[in-house]
């Protein structure tokens, strides 16, 4: 189980060379289709924190690792479904198809 979405990201860019550093106001991108895939889940039936892979699905190469933590259920089953279910309700998820 995995999900795949473009993401977009937003941030202040910034150019360097010898001895500066430039300011060149916000960037906005949108990555290609990424493949999330929660690697592992730890935690208790208070909270569960899930480490999420992000990577070029071209590529396959690693672009980061994230935790996201949630309150699992005790009669939802599998905490790694759980996981992917907690993602598909977070807005940086919206639209995320099941792959």
């Amino acid at each position: 189980m995995a999900l795949k979405k473009a993401i977009t990201v937003s941030g202040m860019g910034f150019v360097s060379g010898i001895d500066m550093v430039v300011k060149t106001g916000t960037a906005t991108a949108t990555t290609p289709p990424l493949y999330i895939k929660v690697e592992s889940v730890t935690g208790d039936k208070a909270s569960i924190k899930a480490a999420v892979t992000f990577k070029d699905e071209a590529t396959g190469e690693h672009l980061m690792r994230k935790d996201y933590n949630f309150a699992p259920s005790m009669d939802g089953g599998n905490f790694i479904a759980q996981a992917y279910l907690h993602l598909k309700s977070l807005p940086e998820f919206a639209g995320a198809a099941d792959c």
